[in-house]
């Protein structure tokens, strides 16, 4: 009876340890995947990293990046929201330094689209926010600041 019960003990350690594998794996393809050259794939691969939620902490640098700099605004949306899942506090804060910061106008304004997602709304974002939106300029083509100018 004592074999049987070590060898339960055995299985369910090499099952636990292959999941742990293929979540591993599952991680490193996501962010493999957020610098695919199709934004479709790019995009899916951040919205993949923030439904991981805690266990994508080591993908915040990369959707950090994708959320900033990307040239697709719906990648920046699924990397953003991510975050949000991912690390919500410290997303919330870096977002708020690089728009009071940031001397590139669209980084600022990235900043604002990735604080106005659900995920990100937090009550120290109100105040910086609203001087963002009042002092941006709404001239680029795609403005995150024209839903209140």
């Amino acid at each position: 009876m004592k074999q049987i019960g070590i060898f339960a003990l055995l299985v369910s350690l090499l099952l636990a340890s292959s999941s742990r594998g293929a979540a591993e794996t599952e991680l490193d393809s996501a962010v493999t995947r957020l610098s695919a050259p199709e934004d479709y794939n790019r995009s899916r691969a951040a919205r993949a990293l923030g439904e991981m939620e805690n266990d994508a902490t080591s993908a915040y640098d990369a959707l950090y990046k994708v959320a900033l700099f990307d040239d697709m605004p719906k990648v920046r949306h699924a990397a953003a929201g991510a975050l949000g899942k991912i690390a919500h506090e410290k997303a919330t804060h870096q977002f708020i330094q690089e728009l009071q910061t940031n001397s590139v106008a669209l980084v600022r304004e990235y900043s604002v689209d990735a604080l106005m997602q659900h995920p990100l709304r937090s009550p120290q974002a109100t105040l910086p926010l609203f001087q963002a939106l009042r002092n941006l300029a709404c001239s680029t083509p795609y403005s995150a600041c024209r839903q209140v100018c």
